[in-house]
């Protein structure tokens, strides 16, 4: 989490909400694709999102940040995707 910049103004989501038609999640989803700013948590409970960026992404003018994550989530268990594991022989019990 960053520390907020002084001197600058945050907008609440549900502003965000009101002046963009977007739904939360719909701004959730967006902000995980990196296409609207980033929210960011101002206390306990308060999540805000910098208003010098959602007015630049309101006008068209917000260059945002490529990807930081992966495209693919990385394997659970470390095992090829060819290799096929024994069954048990063993069937529950009814």
């Amino acid at each position: 989490m960053r520390k907020p910049l002084p001197n600058t103004r945050y907008i609440t989501l549900a502003d965000a909400m009101r002046r963009s038609t977007l739904s939360r999640t719909t701004m959730w989803r967006m902000q995980n694709a990196r296409e609207f700013p980033e929210s960011h948590k101002i206390s306990r409970g308060r999540v805000a999102i910098r208003e010098s960026e959602f007015n630049e992404w309101l006008n068209g003018t917000w260059s945002h940040k490529p990807p930081f994550r992966l495209l693919r989530p990385k394997p659970r268990f470390p095992y090829p995707s060819n290799l096929v594991l024994p069954v048990p022989s063993w069937r529950p019990a009814h």
